[in-house]
């Protein structure tokens, strides 16, 4: 008989929750475990050639002892960008924990398969010709890239198993494990190892297989197990650790604050806005499969404490939080944001002679995880059927969530998960081209106007300023959050919440220090809605200039003068000015600060080899902002290249640094305005040192036409820094 003829259907198939009831599986088993060490063994010859498959299923592996030249390091990478900044409904937000019945249900499914597959004749002699089970070498294993290599030459050979088991394919390779995978989004969001479907592998399949297979691949789940390990330096107390983990998890994120005054801290990533926002990863994601949520019960405790608080015995008091609790605490972060970008369901985490297997479930946003599993270990569940059954469930998980996405009959939870706004998120070049996200389009959000936050800006007698972490001042009263009170506003001791109607918080993000600067700050400006803490940013960053001392407070202010001057004047070549603002920093010292529309890039900033090709094409814009000034009979006075910005994208330059402007009498106003037109040319490139035009341009000084000519050689007007 063709065995494409006598494998079962997708709908035939025995339900997952049925193998749970038919195993005998209680809920209320049993207590969760401490892990186990391996005791010392005797040193004794390990057969590493395996000729059939009941071997294989029931062996366990060689325990892997360190090697002399294996590394010493245990360190973990901190949470990084993409993981801090993933979509809030897409984050871990409670653990809990599994007892070994979960493992008897994988063993369940192996058994069964198996069973299946050996009652038929056809089926016998697929099983004979088990291709040989070669034991990889364990003495090359040196750190963490030598383990995952030991466990990807194993775990190939157990996803054949898997495969001929569920399909009966004699042993084709239609499952591949392997280090890499092309669906990434981020380097930060990388797992170490996946078990996935191998796409041209359909054509391998009965034909009651292939309609699953296919969209499988369509909406991108091909990857449905992640791997995250660690070297054989670290032991047992990782996952002691792992055990005090359950309930709430604290998701650590980049700026995030529930409250006023929260400790945080931001991301490396230089670039890590979208318009004014804190940039949004992750994933579009979809259902859970029908089936997980029995699973769940099946193999979790019945006495899991209210609020997600884990029994007293097995937390660590929070003050007493230890380094291994944060490397845990980072590979838990870690492992779920891999499995968010795969839109994995299991996480694996493996120390080589450890592992634990926990289940993603999207809906609660919760960690299932398993106890550890040692699979060396002769008397514990065998560990190659957990793996081979770990295989077959999460490849059926895939295609129950696929059915589903193409059925288009989705919870409107799970519809909300595939209208998630994100920013940054893996190409799903499959799942796009199948008019998924078509069907279920972002969600639309009305963003408040730019003019909104000016209101609120400007209404506002003070504003927070969140240091997230930056150390500006030896002794100051709150290291988390400094109060602005704009400079003539009454009550000093006020606070941001009571300085705007409708207890609205405005505040200021501390991004970082433009480039060549100590004192000026890149920052955001945003508005909490105290009622439903909902935050919103002004689209574009803004500038914010610090005072350090007296005589720099009074530069500032005497700056500060000067755009109001200007404002009134009616002078639009200059950059806006939202207000003079102080801060008393501790009894002793006060700062000033002075906060501005980012008006671009500055003409010190632009690369020399290109700079002149683009000053020649701005030239008008760069001399219309000096001849802008001058109609309002006011001169610079102090025109460097850090003081003249361009923004491309409007098209507009513009002045910054007021403190030298003047407003000269007609005896030196020719004298004066001249040197800012020629001070410009040097700046932007149109004039050569010795103050003649550089080649291809024209003289600027032939432009003046008020106030007649100076007596004074034009070369006396030349200033060179």
């Amino acid at each position: 008989m063709n065995p494409r003829k006598r494998g079962r259907s997708l709908d035939k198939q025995i339900p997952l929750t049925a193998l749970r009831e038919d195993a005998g599986v209680s809920p209320h088993a049993e207590q969760p475990e401490e892990p186990l060490v391996d005791p010392p063994e005797k040193k004794k010859e390990i057969d590493t050639t395996i000729r059939s498959i009941d071997a294989v299923l029931e062996m366990r592996l060689p325990y892997l002892e360190k090697n002399p030249l294996h590394t010493n390091s245990t360190a973990t990478r901190a949470p990084q960008y993409y993981d801090r900044h993933l979509a809030e409904a897409l984050r871990l937000k409670k653990v809990a924990f599994m007892s070994k019945a979960f493992f008897d249900l994988l063993i369940k499914i192996c058994d069964h398969y198996y069973k299946q597959l050996s009652e038929s004749q056809e089926g016998k002699s697929i099983l004979s010709s088990f291709p040989v089970l070669l034991l990889p070498a364990r003495n090359k294993i040196i750190n963490e890239k030598s383990l995952v290599a030991y466990f990807e030459e194993l775990h190939r050979h157990f996803s054949l198993i898997a495969a001929t088991l569920l399909f009966r394919t004699h042993w084709d390779a239609v499952f591949g494990f392997s280090a890499e995978t092309e669906l990434t989004a981020s380097d930060d969001a990388a797992a170490d190892a996946y078990f996935f479907a191998l796409e041209d592998a359909g054509r391998l399949l009965p034909s009651e297989h292939k309609p699953g297979f296919d969209l499988v691949h369509k909406y991108d789940l091909q990857i449905p197990i992640n791997w995250e390990y660690k070297n054989l330096g670290f032991g047992p107390e990782i996952f002691s650790a792992l055990r005090s983990h359950g309930g709430d998890f604290h998701w650590t994120t980049c700026e995030e604050r529930l409250d006023r005054d929260d400790a945080t801290s931001r991301c490396p990533n230089q670039t890590h806005r979208t318009e004014g926002r804190l940039t949004v990863t992750g994933r579009p994601t979809g259902p859970d499969a029908f089936a997980i949520s029995d699973i769940i019960k099946a193999s979790t405790f019945s006495s899991i404490p209210d609020d997600g608080e884990e029994r007293p015995s097995k937390r660590l008091r929070k003050d007493k939080k230890s380094g291994v609790e944060r490397k845990v605490q980072y590979i838990l972060q870690q492992a779920w944001t891999s499995a968010v970008v795969q839109d994995a369901s299991f996480i694996v985490i493996s120390t080589g002679n450890e592992e634990c297997i926990a289940i993603r479930h999207r809906e609660t946003q919760r960690l299932f995880i398993s106890p550890p599993i040692r699979p060396s270990d002769k008397t514990g569940p065998a560990y190659v059927k957990v793996c081979v059954g770990l295989f077959i469930l999460a490849y059926q998980d895939t295609v129950d969530r696929a059915l589903q996405l193409n059925s288009d009959t989705l919870s409107l939870y799970a519809e909300a998960l595939l209208r998630l706004r994100i920013d940054n998120r893996p190409a799903l070049l499959n799942a796009s081209a199948s008019g998924l996200f078509e069907r279920h389009p972002v969600s639309s959000e009305v963003l408040p106007l730019d003019s909104y936050f000016f209101y609120l800006l400007n209404k506002s007698t003070h504003i927070d300023l969140r240091l997230h972490g930056k150390v500006l001042a030896t002794v100051q009263y709150n290291p988390n959050t400094w109060t602005l009170r704009r400079d003539g506003s009454e009550n000093p001791m006020a606070s941001p919440v009571e300085s705007v109607m409708n207890n609205r918080v405005v505040f200021l993000d501390l991004d970082r220090l433009f480039d060549k600067t100590s004192r000026i700050f890149k920052v955001y400006l945003g508005v909490t809605n105290g009622t439903n803490n909902k935050t919103d940013y002004f689209s574009k960053p803004l500038v914010l200039k610090m005072a350090r001392d007296a005589r720099e407070m009074a530069d500032l202010k005497m700056e500060h003068e000067w755009y109001e001057h200007f404002k009134n004047a009616g002078v639009t070549s200059i950059v806006e000015c939202y207000g003079l603002f102080t801060c008393q920093m501790n009894k002793y010292e006060k700062r000033s600060f002075l906060l501005l529309e980012d008006g671009g890039v500055p003409v010190s900033n632009r690369p020399g080899t290109i700079r002149l090709v683009h000053t020649n094409k701005y030239r008008d814009l760069y001399e219309g902002t000096v001849t802008d000034v001058h109609k309002h009979n006011f001169t610079h006075s102090n025109i460097k290249e850090e003081h003249i910005l361009m923004d491309v994208t409007r098209e507009k330059a513009t002045l910054i640094s007021l403190k030298s402007c003047l407003k000269p009498d007609e005896t030196v106003a020719a004298f004066l305005k001249a040197k800012d037109i020629i001070d410009l040319g040097l700046r932007i490139g149109i004039l050569s040192q010795d103050g003649s035009p550089t080649p291809g341009g024209s003289d600027p000084r032939s432009d003046i036409k008020e106030g007649g000519r100076s007596e004074v050689p034009s070369t006396a007007f030349i200033i060179v820094d």
